[in-house]
């Protein structure tokens, strides 16, 4: 086994898009975006015979508590013990080149015992507190709208039908923008309060969307009733995935999506 930088982003790319991985968090864009706010990235792919099988995001965090590389959602592709400890290996001598205290993995994997047994093999231990959302909702969109339905609570597949009732009425009105403004991040402001979370800054949404529509299709989009903004989206499509950010919403249904919250302006 070797691990090598990988310099062509359309290697990067090919290989993250032949994954099912729900997760933008190895994206290319992702990279552009650390990169921009000067993040020290590390892009490696690990090689058996020549072949890839495996890449790693490292990002260097300058944190509080202490300088540590950190990889979000990864290493990605196949994780075997083999691979883990070949990573292990290659990224505690990293760490120690960086200067770092300790590196951190996150890995986007089930939490099954025999995936916790091969962490802990490699001398890996819980983390005190998440990096990343723990608990997300995935839709397996394949099915026919009325069978996704089903698989969702009564409430809301009330809303979705208000929803779409008012969206084929017009009285509720779907908009794309180019970047947040000032009333869509009062809007997320104001959701920020509610959920008693810290809210991002606006340049820091807008360098997202930035950096992620070089490299994949980003959409920003907002549902207004009266000219009053009720929700809005921030949403990123990989090959095989839409991933929502920055403000919860729904499904989407073919071409069309679909969206109602509550929450005012």
């Amino acid at each position: 086994m070797a691990i090598k930088v990988i310099k062509d982003k359309r290697i990067w790319k090919r290989f993250i898009n032949s994954l099912n991985h729900n997760t933008f968090l190895h994206s290319q864009g992702w990279v552009d975006f650390n990169q921009a706010y000067n993040h020290k990235t590390f892009q490696l792919g690990l090689y058996q015979k020549k072949k890839l099988t495996s890449v790693t995001l490292v990002l260097l965090i300058n944190a509080k508590r202490g300088k540590f590389l950190f990889v979000p959602h990864g290493p990605q592709g196949i994780i075997n013990n083999s691979t883990l400890k070949s990573w292990t290996k290659y990224l505690t001598k990293l760490a120690k080149q960086e200067k770092c205290s300790f590196f951190r993995i996150s890995p986007i994997l089930e939490n099954y015992p025999a995936n916790l047994q091969l962490f802990k093999k490699n001398g890996y231990k819980n983390s005190p507190i998440h990096m990343h959302a723990e608990h997300t909702t995935v839709v397996d969109l394949r099915p026919n709208e009325h069978d996704i339905l089903l698989n969702m609570r009564k409430t809301t597949r009330q809303m979705i039908s208000k929803g779409n009732k008012l969206i084929e009425s017009n009285d509720v009105v779907i908009k794309k923008h180019q970047s947040i403004n000032n009333k869509l991040y009062s809007v997320y402001q104001s959701t920020t309060k509610r959920g008693g979370f810290v809210a991002f800054t606006q340049d820091y949404i807008n360098q997202e969307y930035k950096s992620f529509s070089k490299h994949e299709s980003c959409y920003i989009l907002s549902v207004e009733h009266n000219k009053q903004i009720l929700s809005w989206g921030f949403f990123i499509l990989t090959k095989k995935d839409a991933s929502i950010i920055k403000v919860p919403t729904y499904f989407t249904k073919k071409s069309q999506l679909h969206i109602f919250l509550t929450g005012k302006e």
